[in-house]
């Protein structure tokens, strides 16, 4: 198994720490997509976003460049994910930091 592959595990399982040990060996994590919950084109973002992660939803931001307007193949954004989640820290972040636009 590649080194993005399990990278992508570990978000997938939502094994936060596995995540954040990988996510420091990948070498573009902002082009890890892969199926989730039916959905293809979820980025590592998404997922982050999905589970609550705000400094991991942070890092894929600032550190590695993913693009939060991206959408999954559902034309969901991090933002609806976090929201669905009722991550409000998230949400927050992904409003007053990075400009998403809720509607």
């Amino acid at each position: 198994m590649s080194l993005e592959d399990k990278c992508w595990t570990a978000f997938e399982n939502r094994d936060h720490r596995e995540a954040v040990r990988l996510l420091a060996l990948v070498k573009e994590p902002n082009k890890i997509k892969g199926s989730y919950e039916g959905w293809t084109n979820t980025s590592l973002l998404h997922l982050s976003s999905k589970h609550g992660w705000l400094d991991v939803t942070k890092d894929l931001i600032t550190k590695y460049y993913c693009e939060p307007q991206e959408r999954d193949s559902g034309g969901r954004i991090c933002l609806q994910h976090a929201a669905v989640g009722n991550h409000v820290d998230v949400v927050r972040y992904l409003i007053d930091e990075c400009h998403c636009d809720p509607m």
